[in-house]
């Protein structure tokens, strides 16, 4: 057997050894598994064996015991490595993430990027640079289409067309934003709330406030005219179009949106402060519809529910907030 010095010392991934001593648990973990030679082999073995003594160390709490049976250390040394090692348990979370120092060969446990943290400095970088961009793209080409082809058709939820032509942009912003987040699922905040009565608490008054400061603005802006997606009036013969219109405005939409903006949007301005990343979402929410005098009304409801994902720490309240809100605008074809 290899002196527990001479592994300490040898090992070419020292680092990895260390990570296996706290005997964690890593989320999601994959292992690598290159061709080895012999040597390689036998050094893996060691290495393996050796993370398998030091968790009995750490477990039984017997160092000086364990210690004395290992020639040529001494108990104390030994004992006082274990205790740093339990001390270093916060630095080493992140032992087994993406390194690139260990030699072709060997075996690796490279942790997920979702087991903790939100990733490097730069990777976050260029998600947000890649994020404004997108929605950047998104809003001209809704002003471009809005000032060249003018205001929808009053109909338009009356046709099958609409639904599918719908169905298939809001496809694309979620696949976009899906490659934008990359590995970072958490970004998405696809999540429980803190608490679903806390959200409850919050999100039905926020819901209300928004709702009646909406309706006042609109009355002076017009900007549900603008829109111009819901019909004037309820034709039954056009049912069967509706409903599937109702289904991606009511239910695919806000997934899609949210997403995007309180999901992979917030999270990616909040380090900027909580603030800035609300009335930023809020404020590209407006734009990415293209409207102008509607603006006002949608970045208020933008701002809203960015309030409502910061205080519960989920897209799901802001979600549902936002289909009855959708479901609330088409039911009125019936009032």
């Amino acid at each position: 057997m290899v002196p527990l010095d001479r592994r300490l010392a040898d090992s070419p991934a020292e680092q990895h050894v260390l990570a296996l001593t706290l005997c964690r648990e890593v989320e999601q973990a994959a292992v690598r598994v290159l061709q080895l030679d012999a040597d390689q082999r036998q050094l893996v073995d060691d290495l393996l064996q050796l993370a398998r003594e030091l968790c009995e160390l750490g477990r039984a709490g017997v160092a000086d015991a364990l210690a004395a049976a290992v020639a040529g250390d001494d108990p104390d040394d030994l004992a006082l490595l274990v205790f740093e090692l339990g001390e270093a348990r916060a630095e080493l979370d992140h032992a087994l993430g993406e390194w690139t120092d260990l030699p072709e060969g060997a075996v690796s446990l490279v942790r997920s990027e979702g087991a903790g943290g939100h990733g490097s400095e730069s990777s976050m970088r260029r998600r947000l640079v890649a994020w404004i961009l997108f929605v950047a793209l998104i809003s001209s080409v809704a002003y471009a289409s809005r000032f060249a082809a003018g205001p929808p058709e009053r109909n338009a939820l009356y046709k099958w067309s609409t639904a599918v032509s719908e169905l298939f942009v809001f496809a694309i912003i979620i696949a976009v934003t899906l490659a934008i987040t990359g590995s970072q699922r958490q970004l998405l905040a696809l999540r429980r709330p803190h608490s679903w009565r806390q959200a409850a608490t919050l999100g039905v008054p926020v819901f209300i406030a928004a709702f009646v400061a909406i309706s006042a603005l609109d009355r002076a802006l017009h900007g549900s005219r603008e829109q111009g997606l819901v019909p004037k009036h309820w034709e039954p013969s056009h049912a069967g179009a509706y409903a599937a219109n109702f289904v991606v405005i009511a239910g695919v939409a806000p997934f899609a949106e949210e997403l995007l903006f309180r999901g992979l949007g917030y999270s990616l301005l909040e380090p900027f402060g909580r603030w800035t990343a609300i009335l930023t979402v809020g404020i590209a929410f407006g734009l990415y519809h293209g409207l102008v005098e509607a603006l006002p009304e949608l970045a208020l409801f933008g701002c809203a529910l960015a309030w409502l994902r910061s205080r519960t720490g989920s897209v799901y309240p802001g979600m549902l907030a936002h289909a009855t809100f959708n479901a609330i605008g088409l039911v009125s074809v019936f009032l």
